[in-house]
């Protein structure tokens, strides 16, 4: 099938386990793969006597706005637009008593808890983001920050659709 799992996601409330499939090459599935992954999990997880009687499976792909969670998802992201919400504070652990290698902090930033940007680089303990700040009447800079994985809450990719249909109407 060349498909591999992307993620998991089990809803006690409603009892749905939901099974994220993707594309080995390239990301996307089609509604008929999520239909024999279906097919091919549902006798197998009808014999398993730990599972909830009333489990509703659910298979798609994970979607534009898929949720970032592991390394490889956030490797595989490089380069795309995401939006991180962090756990605290951006600039929480910035020290302003360093003197001059201390790194000032507009006040329009201080108390960040959401950051929109390009992925540039994932490393083993935090992922690199480089968005724009400033308003539309302000001159717009581009500021590059390293964000640790321990302060990432939740993140999603955020695709632009205007880039989006761009790139499709040159193709």
């Amino acid at each position: 099938l060349e498909l591999e799992l992307y993620d998991l996601e089990y809803l006690p409330g409603s009892g749905e386990l939901r099974v994220y499939i993707q594309g080995l090459k390239a990301s996307s599935v089609k509604i008929e793969d999520c239909v024999r992954v279906d097919q091919a999990l549902t006798p197998f997880i009808d014999t398993l006597e730990w599972m909830p009687s009333k489990l509703i499976l659910e298979v798609s792909s994970p979607g534009l706005y898929r949720k970032l969670r592991e390394r490889k998802h956030f490797q595989h992201a490089i380069g795309e637009t995401v939006i991180l919400e962090l756990s605290k504070d951006l600039f929480a652990d910035v020290d302003p008593s360093k003197g001059k290698n201390a790194q000032v902090v507009p006040k329009n930033l201080k108390n960040l808890k959401k950051v929109r940007g390009k992925l540039l680089a994932c490393a083993s303990d935090s992922v690199e983001v480089e968005w724009q700040e400033g308003s539309k009447n302000d001159s717009k800079s581009d500021r590059k920050m390293e964000i640790p994985f321990a302060n990432i809450k939740k993140a999603n990719l955020d695709p632009d659709f205007n880039q989006l249909i761009s790139s499709e109407v040159k193709t």
